[in-house]
């Protein structure tokens, strides 16, 4: 059974070979639809490991809350009324989050220091925050020397910091740096600890309130309460006022996934019950964004393949016109066959396995084409890519399947003709 396989697949081979041009053309919408089917599913396939490499940043059981100046703007007639203009997360917001009922598994505050930073006399870019050890888990910080925040610095509200590796390297500091002081308004932070700044997404970038500055010192949060407060001073066009931000970002850490949306729903009548109709907060839950990119991306995916089956759709038909052609022009070989004792089923059979070679010989050549796509164009036009085993499959196996659907016609018409007109076919 077997060697009658292989030779009637020999047979298919060397027909096909016999008219090259033509069997060549009849594969064009195969390989075009085979290399469309493993292209679009790369390229969704690698939208989906950014999305979820870039909610991983974020934390899937986490919850991150920032505060929005989304009030009236320091040179608008409202702020000049005003002696202090406050926006954003109340300490009374943290307060009822806490003693809610919700299944939470840690609270980090964020407090952002707005003060001109100083090291050995140059000026620092960079974004000054107070932290608790929590949040630098959060991060994900690899600590290249020293030590990190710990809460016995927020305890004691020490006079220390962690900072950048790069920042320090590009203020001239020579060595490990620890024991180096930043300045921040008139007080010295000494370094205990260098950690490797993250490379933030820029979905991370906006979820962490990084803003423009290229690096982020991390003071210890109580320290920075005790000696900055909330308030700060802002001036513009001879006008001057003072904003108040009690926490600038707060993260809620969430035991495990799925009391994630729960959770994010509760909290998020909590603040909508605080602020009322201020909108100034920005609640982002890694986990809701994720289900809803996911969404986005089936969908994508079934419309981009549904798309592409269009080009196995016309090769179908390319190939069951050519080969109702060749039952046509083989009609004395058949009726040959069948006098010498060819059951129906062999002819049918034999030209069913010649459109399935058809179309599976076209499946390879598209599965290199839509390869070499994925491997050469996709980088070049930027977008992200993972060739899966599953896409070269399910796109071999369609197209075999091509072959075997539309060339179930062909392979009926030859078997039910009759040997003997057959056999007097001119």
């Amino acid at each position: 059974m077997l060697f009658r396989l292989f030779e009637i697949v020999r047979l298919a081979i060397r027909n096909l070979g016999a008219n090259l041009i033509r069997s060549m053309l009849t594969l064009l919408g195969i390989v075009i639809g085979v290399a469309s089917v493993i292209f679009m599913m790369s390229v969704t396939a690698g939208a989906g490991q950014r999305i979820l490499e870039d909610m991983q940043q974020l934390g899937l059981r986490n919850i991150i809350i920032n505060s929005i100046d989304a009030g009236a703007g320091a040179d608008s007639p409202e702020a000049h009324l005003a002696e202090i203009r406050q926006y954003g997360l109340l300490k009374r917001d943290v307060e009822q989050i806490k003693a809610s009922a919700l299944e939470l598994d840690f609270i980090s505050q964020v407090h952002q220091v707005r003060e001109d930073t100083w090291v050995y006399g140059s000026e620092a870019s960079a974004r000054v925050i107070g932290v608790d050890p929590r949040y630098l888990d959060v991060l994900g910080l690899e600590l290249v020397t020293g030590r990190r925040i710990s809460d016995l610095d927020n305890l004691n509200r020490e006079f220390v910091c962690n900072v950048g590796s790069r920042l320090l390297r590009e203020q001239g500091v020579v060595g490990d740096g620890l024991g180096t002081t930043i300045q921040v308004r008139d007080r010295l932070f000494r370094v205990v600890g260098v950690v490797d700044q993250p490379h933030y997404t820029e979905r991370g970038e906006r979820a962490f309130a990084t803003g423009s500055e290229p690096h982020t010192i991390y003071l210890p949060a109580s320290t920075v309460m005790q000696v900055f407060g909330t308030d700060y001073p802002t001036r513009g066009d001879g006008s001057s006022d003072t904003i108040r931000v009690e926490v600038d970002q707060l993260v809620v850490g969430v035991p495990r996934e799925g009391a994630v949306i729960p959770t994010a729903d509760a909290i998020r009548e909590i603040l909508e019950y605080n602020h009322g109709d201020r909108r100034d907060y920005e609640m982002i839950v890694p986990k809701e964004l994720l289900l809803q990119e996911q969404r986005t991306q089936r969908v994508f995916a079934i419309t981009m393949i549904l798309v592409a089956s269009v080009s196995l759709l016309v090769g179908g038909i390319g190939i069951i016109n050519i080969m109702l052609a060749t039952v046509t022009e083989r009609t004395r070989e058949i009726g040959i066959r069948r006098a010498c004792g060819a059951k129906q089923s062999n002819i049918a059979y034999q030209f069913l396995i010649e459109t399935t070679t058809l179309a599976f010989i076209g499946g390879i050549i598209g599965a290199g084409v839509g390869i070499s796509a994925v491997r050469f164009i996709a980088p070049r036009l930027g977008w992200p890519s993972v060739i899966t085993g599953t896409s070269v499959i399910l796109a071999l196996g369609i197209s075999c399947a091509v072959g075997i659907i539309f060339g179930t016609v062909p392979a009926i018409k030859a078997s039910k003709m009759d040997p003997i007109r057959a056999l007097r076919f001119e």
